[in-house]
């Protein structure tokens, strides 16, 4: 803790009680050397919390103990409902990430009450199905994502789920020549799409 508050970017709202606070560094000053020993700091803590900071923290260096630390969060029985819907988006997001296909859909169905209101649980399926190339199923599922889009939290932004989802149903028609349709949604994926301008896709 010595290390961590002489470099004057750690905020702790109760030094009598440290362990149940969270480290907030802030973004322009993050290092490799802090987050390292914001981590070192977090591993002690009794906070439960720090299963998702922690898996968030080894989500690009280790994927296996970013996996290990997301599912703790998932079983913590102190945390919140939307820490639990955040944990399981960034679980889901290593699988696809990593191309475990067989663990993506196997916590995705484990988790469906947590995670059916959020379209980020559906769009990662969606691109499950995209690498199995069981196309009909991808779109159906990125469909979800959309009807969903308005249910996000303020963390994630609406215009970047539709460009990606519009993206692979323009890569879906490519694969399957259908030159038409990959033009259309691959020029919607350029645009900034409002809340209301998302249209029902179909596959022609």
């Amino acid at each position: 803790y010595d290390k961590l508050e002489n470099m004057e970017r750690i905020y702790i709202k109760d030094l009598k009680n440290i362990e149940s606070n969270n480290i907030v560094i802030k973004k322009k000053d993050v290092t490799s050397d802090a987050l390292d020993l914001k981590v070192e700091f977090l591993e002690k803590s009794l906070d439960e919390r720090k299963y998702f900071l922690i898996g968030n923290y080894y989500f690009y260096k280790d994927t296996k103990l970013a996996e290990e630390n997301y599912i703790k969060a998932l079983n913590a029985k102190s945390l919140s409902g939307e820490y639990k819907s955040n944990t399981l988006i960034m679980l889901l997001k290593l699988f696809i990430r990593r191309l475990d296909i067989r663990s993506l859909f196997k916590i995705a169905n484990e988790q469906t009450e947590l995670g059916k209101n959020n379209p980020f649980y559906w769009y990662y399926q969606a691109l499950a199905y995209f690498e199995n190339m069981n196309y009909l199923m991808s779109i159906k599922y990125f469909n979800k994502a959309l009807k969903l889009k308005s249910n996000l939290p303020l963390i994630y932004n609406y215009s970047d789920i539709n460009w990606k989802i519009f993206k692979n149903i323009g890569n879906i028609c490519l694969d399957l020549k259908k030159l038409t349709n990959a033009e259309k949604f691959l020029n919607i994926a350029k645009e900034f799409l409002g809340e209301n301008k998302a249209p029902e896709i179909l596959l022609m």
